[in-house]
């Protein structure tokens, strides 16, 4: 089986034409024409992800965070050269992931157990199982996200309605307001959004870009495993960038 075939197969899964305009999403770097040795699904490339995949012998790299994402006007990164040395291919799969159906909001909108799920554009509003108090469910994110602390706005509001947008999201709380949520959650938010939150009665909930994208790796790798059951599969290296100390 050519790279190709994967390729060809994220292209019409997760079509290139969902991205916005300024995002670099697809094939990455590589030749496709070479015969497919497994496949490495991660959040980024990084030089771990890239040692892992040659070490577990896979050459095509899946992911959701672009590897060229300004312009490039010398090839030095060393990574990327690395990748080229080895045969290795990379695709990623950005906004358009984002927006897709079953793709990066739908998969935290059910991490999170919504009801009801619907799709404005990037956003997915649904419904909590049962109304909560804000405390409750600041925890309740915590527990269904297996994260240790989030940022919040201040809030004082019953919660039922939630809105979510994975990574950098916060630009989407406007969208959220108008949707009538009463919480909104997604991976990071500037300041000036908090006084917007607390303003219109919404919670703003920070969970981390890291923490609130990662869930889609693994969903993601079972659609190709179960696409591809006759080559090799896995989960890339992820670490947050960030940590709390």
């Amino acid at each position: 089986m050519k790279i190709k075939e994967i390729t060809d197969f994220l292209d019409d899964l997760i079509p290139l034409d969902l991205a916005e305009e300024w995002d670099n999403v697809g094939l990455q770097l590589g030749n496709t024409d070479l015969e497919a040795t497994g496949v490495l699904v991660s959040l980024d490339f990084t030089e771990d992800v890239l040692d892992n995949a040659i070490k577990n012998n896979c050459n095509l790299i899946v992911t959701h965070h672009p590897v060229i994402f300004k312009p490039l006007y010398s090839l030095t990164d060393l990574s990327i050269l690395k990748a080229i040395e080895n045969k290795i291919c990379v695709y990623s799969a950005h906004t358009n992931l984002d927006v897709l159906q079953d793709g990066v909001n739908d998969v935290l909108a059910k991490y999170l157990e919504l009801t009801e799920i619907k799709a404005d554009g990037i956003l997915r509003v649904g419904k909590l199982k049962q109304d909560m108090t804000s405390e409750k469910f600041v925890q309740y994110v915590k527990d269904k996200l297996s994260i240790p602390s989030v940022r919040v706005s201040e809030f004082n509001n019953t919660i039922k309605t939630v809105g979510v947008v994975g990574g950098s999201g916060g630009d989407f709380l406007e969208l959220a307001i108008k949707n009538s949520c009463d919480a909104f959650v997604t991976g990071e938010a500037s300041y000036h959004l908090a006084e917007t939150a607390k303003l219109n009665n919404i919670m703003l909930l920070c969970a981390g870009h890291y923490e609130t994208e990662v869930l889609i790796v693994e969903h993601l790798k079972n659609i190709l495993k179960e696409k591809f059951n006759q080559i090799k599969i896995i989960n890339g290296t992820n670490h947050n960038p960030f940590r709390l100390i």
